[in-house]
């Protein structure tokens, strides 16, 4: 079979000043030829193979296809002289030919972006925050005072207390939930692994051959399925600030602002990470390199950050279709904002644990102050069913 990806070496092409490289998509023409009813056979397994009849290259065509700077709009021309070029390569070492064929963008040695004012506001924003962190850690190292007589604020930039934070934040026995470090741990191992494997799906591959063979295997198999894992993150995550808000529910009156505040300290808490990340991808990450499918993935990125934007900032891009995705790894988040709404059929609203105590009969009849037997069975969507 023809090979499913190939790309010319890319630097190489564009040392010349006159130099075009392109990044196409072909699709071979449908014949009666053993060859291609095999691809045709080979590529309906659709859930562990390829689709081999949709070819993907990489050309110089300065090079190979006569193609010159002329030709980098990537127009009708420019996906003319392409198709003769590969359907005449194509041929000759396959029988095959090619039906159609689409440019994705064509790239010269003079291509350059040149930052924006987005990128430069981004930029002084960036560069305020690490003055500060230095600042602060400065200050903190050249003078260091008590925890208890520092400025709060001050000590959330220094770098020094954030680690110390980071270092001794936790329990070495980890509570009454250390079962969660043997969740964390192995659920880090599975990610760390699945992200190994988005560079198959953002990019091309030279052996596509392995990845068809390894859903044969159970455990590449399981790998390639990884992404199941994160719903433990979930998990863990809700059922924390659940347990934290039934604490909080033990001495402080549970209300309808309850809910909302917390939502609103989680956002608080996110949001900073996501807006650095989300910034630099929109601005300066695009710059910093170069190659052959750089504007398919980083360029693309920076694209759908600045036009979707919002989507991250109300942390539920996961409800919007993927192809749009701003940051595809942050997708899954709308999860968390979960939790504290169902808790509100069971809290809402009882008061204090003092103004409980009297109503207790006993520690089975309420397990927690605040817990509402009777809105427990009437919460919609099966959170409980009637006893009757």
């Amino acid at each position: 079979m023809p090979a499913l990806s190939e790309l010319d070496d890319f630097d190489l092409c564009l040392k010349k000043p006159d130099a075009v490289y392109c990044i196409v998509d072909l699709e071979l023409l449908e014949d009666d030829t053993p060859l291609y009813q095999f691809i045709k056979n080979f590529s309906s397994l659709t859930y562990k193979n390829y689709q081999h009849s949709k070819l993907h290259r990489g050309v110089c065509g300065s090079q190979h296809c006569g193609l010159n700077t002329t030709h980098a709009d990537a127009g009708e021309s420019t996906s003319e002289a392409l198709r003769n070029c590969l359907n005449s390569s194509i041929h000759q070492g396959y029988g095959l030919q090619v039906d159609n064929l689409s440019v994705r963008y064509c790239k010269t040695q003079d291509d350059y972006i040149p930052p924006d004012v987005l990128d430069y506001v981004v930029g002084v924003l960036l560069l305020a925050l690490l003055l500060v962190n230095l600042g602060c850690s400065a200050y903190y190292f050249l003078w260091p005072v008590e925890k208890e007589k520092a400025n709060k604020f001050m000590l959330a930039f220094c770098v020094q207390t954030n680690w110390k934070a980071l270092k001794h934040g936790g329990s070495a026995e980890g509570g009454i939930f250390k079962c969660f470090q043997a969740l964390r741990f192995y659920t880090m191992v599975m990610i760390l692994g699945l992200h190994s494997m988005i560079f198959i799906g953002y990019g091309y591959t030279a052996n596509p051959e392995f990845i068809e063979n390894s859903y044969d295997d159970f455990f590449k198999a399981l790998l390639f399925n990884a992404r199941v894992i994160v719903q433990i993150f979930f998990v863990m995550g809700g059922f924390l600030m659940a347990y934290k808000m039934l604490v909080y529910a033990e001495s402080h009156p549970f209300t309808l602002k309850t809910v909302p505040m917390a939502l609103v300290n989680r956002w608080l808490r996110l949001m900073p990470a996501v807006l650095v990340v989300m910034g630099l991808a929109m601005t300066w990450v695009p710059h910093m390199g170069s190659g052959p499918m750089w504007d398919a993935v980083v360029k693309r990125e920076r694209d759908m950050c600045r036009m979707n934007w919002w989507q991250l900032v109300i942390l539920s891009p996961n409800l919007f279709p993927f192809e749009h995705l701003c940051l595809p790894q942050a997708c899954a988040r709308k999860l968390g904002w979960l939790s504290p709404w169902s808790l509100d059929c069971l809290l809402l609203p009882q008061g204090t644990a003092e103004e409980m105590g009297s109503k207790r009969v006993n520690a089975h009849e309420t397990p927690f102050p605040g817990f509402n037997s009777d809105r427990w069975w009437n919460c919609p969507n099966g959170l409980g069913s009637s006893p009757s």
